[in-house]
């Protein structure tokens, strides 16, 4: 008879540089030689608050396990003065799912290199939501493995000023047949701020019948702003569809100017088309991440 599913809301787990303090009961949880070992029981449903904070040096090296016929949602919040690195390794077992949103408002003197890996095991499913704002350099590679079955659908919205440079490197790797894959990358940058967004859908021999697609679009709102948009197909399969598109573009003229003539101040004017070139990925997001990116949105707007 199978295991009644549990219900749980589980405490948040908080680090910083300097301590690590975890209060759960559902959960297993390891601290060992500076790896954090989180694992769901099976049949599980619950949320995971993990935060991220402080001042100073952090080596950051977490695994989370989503364990068979499990659904988490995870809160992966990151704010203070931070410098170092992060490594993240999550596995969904067979027909898991995890709906993860992360946040990312570290202070303008943070410098981190976060590496994640996501393992979507047969019939699993990954939602991942990602906000990203801090920091004065950011890199952030994550590699998401797709076996039978699964799917993945990826959203990040960034927003950048002064002198801030963002690094987004996301990949699909499609192992296994019939997989589904969907990366949406929409970012505005102003002032002397850069990005380098990267993206590769990689579909494997043996990912047959496999779906995927990835767009990159930014939004330059400044003459000294930059950015790069790279997009990039490897595929050895001959049973697929596979799309990419992407673009760098600055705010339409005729669009500011028509807008103007409605009575609007040209900084809200400008904040409209950036609300409206951002709404493909954010109309789609959980309401978890609207609420979150509208607050953080205006307080970084209005600086």
């Amino acid at each position: 008879m199978a295991q009644e599913i549990q219900q749980q809301q589980i405490s948040a787990i908080s680090i910083t540089p300097k301590t690590i303090e975890i209060n759960s009961d559902k959960i297993s949880t390891k601290n060992e030689n500076g790896l954090l070992n989180i694992k769901t029981p099976e049949n599980f449903t619950g949320i995971l608050t993990y935060k991220v904070s402080g001042e100073g040096k952090i080596n950051e090296n977490c695994l989370l396990t989503v364990s068979k016929n499990s659904e988490l949602t995870l809160f992966e919040d990151r704010e203070g003065n931070l410098e170092g690195e992060a490594k993240i390794k999550i596995i969904l077992e067979e027909n898991s799912k995890l709906d993860l949103i992360e946040i990312q408002n570290l202070s303008y003197n943070s410098k981190l290199n976060i590496n994640k890996e996501v393992y979507c095991n047969k019939n699993s499913n990954l939602t991942r939501e990602v906000i990203c704002l801090g920091s004065n350099e950011i890199k952030v590679d994550c590699n998401i493995y797709l076996d039978q079955e699964s799917n993945a659908k990826d959203s990040e919205v960034f927003f950048g000023n002064k002198e801030q440079k963002f690094e987004l490197n996301t990949n699909l790797i499609h192992k296994g047949p019939k997989s589904n894959g969907n990366v949406q990358i929409r970012g505005v940058l102003k002032d002397k701020s850069y990005c380098y967004s990267h993206g590769i859908l990689k579909i494997n021999k043996e990912a047959q019948q496999t779906n995927t697609f990835l767009s990159e679009h930014v939004l330059l709102l400044s003459k000294e702003s930059k950015a790069q948009a790279i997009p990039a197909l490897e595929i050895e399969a001959n049973d697929v569809q596979a799309q990419h598109s992407a673009s760098v573009t600055q705010i339409d003229n005729d669009q500011l100017f028509y807008i103007l003539s409605r009575g609007l101040e040209e900084k809200e004017a400008r904040k409209m088309i950036v609300q409206g070139f951002l709404s493909s990925v954010l109309s789609q997001a959980s309401q978890n991440m609207q609420v979150r990116w509208l607050s953080l949105f205006e307080e970084k707007w209005n600086k």
